[in-house]
């Protein structure tokens, strides 16, 4: 099915259409998911889950998306795998009751499984993509207890340990206050690039969260608001992680290259999430929106767009909200003219790959083109 998504010479040569494909696999999971008698078998079902989630968020089909990205969620939990040195999950307290509690055969595995610590990033991320994309409350469970171990390459080791830890209450941003363990290291592995994008979008969902509880904050000093102290914590994460990655440039693999330019485009639509609200009361916030809008256009700017056969449906959002938040501050400072259009070149570059992305580049060019008409207007004199 994906590959009939990726290329349509596979579907004159396969003799089946794509609908046939989708029809086929949408029968296959439910098929699969009406007995689940081993572990084995959950993590197959997660991953078809995670696909075709996947292939719905490209195809721009978000209801149908998110509803596999809710089963692949429910899924990782029921089966453990956010607790993988218990190898089954957790409880406290007297319910459920003892007998009821979730047991499947074969649920013992290794908790160090490659296997099963990508099948809980894959969901993870999985389900950061679909609150950045479509703005729906998060799949994982709030205060859900999470512990468990990302896979990281050895040379990383005196670096940052391979333990990664959630934090013990997965959605206080109190949490996020620490910004040990974000240092410059060499992030050439793919396993590495891709713990980077689970870091980067935790970090943007954490942040969707934490301004839509705290919408009256004003972070300005002197003020009487509550939660400072915690948006300028989540400030501090932000930019430490950001400081810590490695510029997106156009050498190595095409697969390394784009995941680089997603992890640094999500860490700065964080930095815009948190600062953008208070954009017009603050110069601090005003300048942390623009240089997160000049980052991920310098980014834009290294990376080798035009070679890309492939891309990520996610980034379309994503730069769209930067062309949203800048045309929203029409007209212009000097140089931020040239941020805005190399961001939408950058979407008129990958739109043809993707349907999401050409959707967002539609209308963030049409959304443009009607702020530029009113500015003129605004500019003619009056009869």
């Amino acid at each position: 099915m994906w590959a009939c998504r990726i290329s349509k010479d596979f579907i004159a040569d396969s003799g089946y259409s794509e609908a046939d494909l989708l029809a086929q696999t949408v029968s296959s999971i439910a098929g699969d998911t009406v007995i689940i008698d081993s572990w084995h078998r959950a993590l197959r079902v997660m991953q078809a889950h995670v696909l075709l989630s996947l292939y719905y968020m490209e195809a721009g089909r978000f209801l149908e998306g998110k509803s596999n990205c809710a089963a692949a969620t429910s899924l990782a939990f029921s089966t453990g795998l956010d607790q993988p040195e218990l190898g089954y999950p957790s409880y406290t307290g007297s319910f459920p009751l003892e007998f009821l509690r979730l047991s499947l055969p074969e649920v013992a595995y290794d908790s160090r499984s490659t296997e099963s610590l990508d099948a809980f990033r894959a969901v993870v991320i999985l389900n950061n993509y679909w609150v950045a994309v479509a703005g729906v409350p998060s799949s994982i469970p709030s205060g859900a207890m999470i512990n468990t171990t990302w896979t990281m390459s050895d040379s990383l080791s005196h670096h940052r340990s391979s333990m990664y830890t959630f934090p013990s209450q997965y959605p206080q941003v109190a949490n996020l206050h620490s910004a040990e363990g974000f240092t410059n290291y060499d992030d050439s592995g793919a396993s590495t690039l891709t713990t980077l994008l689970a870091d980067a979008s935790i970090l943007l969902e954490r942040t969707i969260v934490f301004t839509a509880l705290c919408q009256n904050i004003d972070p300005r000093p002197g003020t009487d608001s509550p939660h400072p102290g915690e948006f300028w914590a989540l400030d501090h994460r932000l930019e430490t992680f950001r400081e810590s990655l490695l510029p997106v440039c156009g050498a190595g693999s095409v697969h390394a290259a784009q995941l680089r330019l997603i992890i640094h485009t999500f860490v700065h639509a964080a930095i815009l999430q948190l600062h953008s609200p208070h954009n017009a009361a603050s110069l601090v916030s005003h300048a942390k929106c623009l240089s997160a809008a000049s980052g991920v256009a310098a980014c834009l700017g290294r990376a080798r767009l035009a070679g890309w056969a492939h891309v990520d449906p996610v980034l379309g959002p994503l730069l769209a909200v930067f062309v949203e938040s800048l045309i929203v501050q029409l007209p212009l400072s000097m140089g931020t003219p040239d941020i805005l259009s190399t961001i939408l070149s950058a979407l008129q570059t990958l739109a043809p790959r993707s349907a999401l992305i050409e959707t967002c580049y539609i209308a963030t060019q049409q959304r443009y083109a009607v702020a530029q008409m009113n500015m003129e207007l605004e500019v003619l004199p009056q009869q």
